[in-house]
């Protein structure tokens, strides 16, 4: 696969690709340098490639946020997923605050420039954030899509605040994670368990909670995007959010953000909490598939 090779070949003119793993009962990881850090890179599938970025809190990663896209679109999509600084499969930080959005806009772009472009973005929560701030600078970045996205003036929500504490054992963690869905049948104790084995192993909870410890507020108003930013994005972009979104309220954020940017559409679901790709994965598919096809005819006829 051309994009997987010129990947690999980014990596390679630095120093030889770390290693190939996986983190177990998801997909194949590319652990790829990135400054002094180790990131794992999942490259899925066959076509245009579309850059996916991940949300923050406990335990996420690329699998956790994406699977069930990466499923449905490998073989439409080329899609390249990145565990930021910090999360999944990714190294951790030793010094410097750990939350580190501009790091993560960095990791994102480097990223893009391994890749013949242009490439499209997938961001979920703050990865929205993190698309939207490369739509905004990057030359590389094709149309964008958002789901749950973060980034506007918030005042932290208290369930917000509640996920984004360390939990002590899963039921802990199933009670934080409830809020974030409208249908809270879809908190599955099998998700519930890979989550918390991900906090568990290496260090990741203890990472997490010093990351967290009394910065929650500060860490959210520094992932910010300005408005003056917001309005220099000249590509086609879609929100996608849902109506029943506590962490990232719509009339807060994705609303009078998509209202900045120039060429913005907003889809906003019913009865669908923070992650639209999970409880209303085929609508969300669906508005994908028909975005990215429409944007590649606009693409193609200018």
């Amino acid at each position: 696969m051309r994009i997987a090779r010129e990947l690999v070949r980014a990596g390679n003119h630095r120093r030889e690709m770390i290693a190939h793993t996986g983190v177990p009962g998801t997909m194949p990881q590319q652990l790829v340098p990135f400054g002094p850090y180790a990131t794992a890179h999942y490259v899925e599938g066959n076509g245009p490639a579309v850059l996916l970025l991940h949300g923050i809190g406990p335990g996420t990663s690329i699998p956790a946020n994406f699977g069930a896209l990466i499923n449905a679109l490998k073989g439409e999509c080329t899609l390249i997923g990145i565990d930021l600084v910090g999360f999944g499969g990714s190294a951790q930080k030793t010094e410097g605050e750990l939350f580190d959005f501009p790091l993560w806009v960095a990791q994102a772009a480097a990223a893009l420039d391994r890749l013949p472009g242009p490439v499209n973005v997938i961001g979920h929560s703050l990865g929205g954030a993190l698309a939207l701030s490369l739509a905004a600078t990057h030359p590389k970045v094709g149309s964008v899509v958002v789901t749950g996205t973060g980034g506007a003036p918030l005042r932290l929500p208290p369930e917000l605040d509640r996920f984004w504490s360390i939990p002590q054992t899963v039921n802990d963690l199933k009670t934080a994670m409830l809020p974030t869905f409208f249908d809270q049948s879809l908190v599955t104790d099998e998700i519930v368990e890979d989550r918390f084995r991900m906090l568990t192993a290496g260090g990741t909870g203890a990472y997490f909670d010093r990351m967290m410890a009394g910065r929650k507020q500060e860490n959210l108003d520094s992932a910010r995007i300005p408005p003056e930013l917001l309005k220099k994005i000249e590509q086609r972009t879609l929100f996608i959010h849902g109506k029943n979104d506590v962490l990232s309220p719509v009339e807060e954020t994705a609303l009078p953000m998509s209202r900045l940017v120039k060429r913005s559409d907003i889809a906003l679901l019913s009865a669908c909490g923070h992650n639209p790709l999970r409880e209303r994965l085929p609508t969300s598919l669906a508005l994908i598939r028909d975005f990215f096809a429409e944007t590649a005819c606009a693409a193609a006829a200018a």
